[in-house]
């Protein structure tokens, strides 16, 4: 029995093909990436969810617009029919690897300006007032003038000029596309301190700071080094307390391995699952609750080991955060299991 996602589909699918049946044009469905993985149970993207929406749309041929894997998860997408003559999933186009501008939050936020005849201290004001420390001068959002920034004023009284309009403090804007590679965008504000951001329609659409790219640095990084923090406290909580053969009777991969480095996740929840493996580590910590958390988070930690596109929800965040502290604590209170010299 098909799933809900799989379910809506074959509604999608009849409807399109009851129009081209009845001579008309079909049309399109239209809703968000997050309404489209919504309907299949999940808030964020990640490898799983990708196949599983991907394999749903080819056994319906059915095809979807845009970037599904890389773009705004609140972006609109398109689902239609396969083109015609297009049966095979291996005939599609492929999907884009390169993370784009437009991914990012910031880039669809229509940014706070001003006009080159603005009076300065109004400029100053929106500044203050939003804690900005740039706004885009233009006349209409597909003309832009320059920028105007604490930098650029302070280079104006610094040569002892007393500026009273915008223009007497703009400085040149620095325009990226929205298509463009992220890492084109990380290169260009850390030279211009910010990106105006183009829409396909040549609109200025967002703009892209330094502290934009810090929150996304948080929201990409934090999580991998809490997962790496969380490795590094099993790997020094199993060393020299099991034989290889222990390990690698726990571990799930082909290749033998000569200690905790080599134990996959999967492997260590098989070590320590086991109640006599469990007491060589001479901890007062009850198993269940311990194995059953190092399990939970397996998920969250392959979501973020696969790169997913979107940054992990509080709630996920939030789980790492707490097995990272309840690491810090664990202290063993007997000796490790002497060697059987294997």
């Amino acid at each position: 029995m098909p799933n809900g996602g799989e379910a809506w589909l074959d509604e999608i699918a009849a409807r399109l093909r009851r129009e081209v049946d009845d001579g008309a044009a079909p049309r399109a469905e239209k809703l968000t990436i997050r309404e489209l993985i919504g309907h299949f149970g999940y808030e964020r993207r990640g490898a799983l969810i990708v196949r599983v929406v991907r394999s749903a749309l080819d056994a319906r041929g059915l095809s979807i617009s845009a970037n599904f894997e890389g773009g705004w998860l609140h972006g609109t997408v398109s689902i239609t029919l396969d083109a015609a003559g297009v049966d095979s999933a291996g005939t599609k186009p492929e999907t884009d690897p390169t993370p784009r501008v437009e991914s990012l939050t910031a880039a669809h936020h229509a940014p706070v300006s001003v006009r080159p005849d603005h009076p300065l201290r109004r400029a100053t004001t929106l500044m203050r007032m939003w804690d900005y420390s740039q706004l885009p001068v233009w006349t209409g959002p597909r003309d832009v003038k320059g920028v105007v920034s604490w930098k650029s004023i302070g280079r104006v009284l610094a040569d002892g000029a007393y500026p009273t309009t915008v223009r007497e403090c703009m400085g040149e804007a620095c325009i990226i596309e929205a298509d463009a590679p992220l890492a084109q965008a990380v290169t260009a504000v850390y030279e211009h301190d910010h990106v105006l951001v183009r829409a396909r329609d040549q609109t200025i659409i967002g703009i892209v700071t330094a502290a934009d790219l810090a929150m996304q640095f948080k929201e990409r990084a934090l999580p991998f080094m809490l997962i790496g923090e969380v490795e590094a406290h099993l790997r020094n909580l199993v060393r020299g307390k099991f034989t290889v053969e222990e390990l690698n009777e726990a571990n799930d991969g082909d290749d033998e391995v000569r200690g905790p480095e080599g134990l996959t996740w999967g492997g260590f929840v098989r070590l320590l699952q086991k109640p006599a493996n469990w007491e060589s580590l001479g901890l007062e910590v009850d198993c269940r609750v311990f194995v059953d958390r190092l399990d939970a988070i397996r998920e969250i930690r392959n979501d973020i080991m696969h790169f997913s596109p979107d940054p992990l929800g509080a709630s996920e965040l939030d789980q790492l955060e707490c097995v990272v502290r309840f690491f810090r604590t664990l202290t063993p209170v007997s000796a490790p299991r002497e060697s059987d010299g294997s």
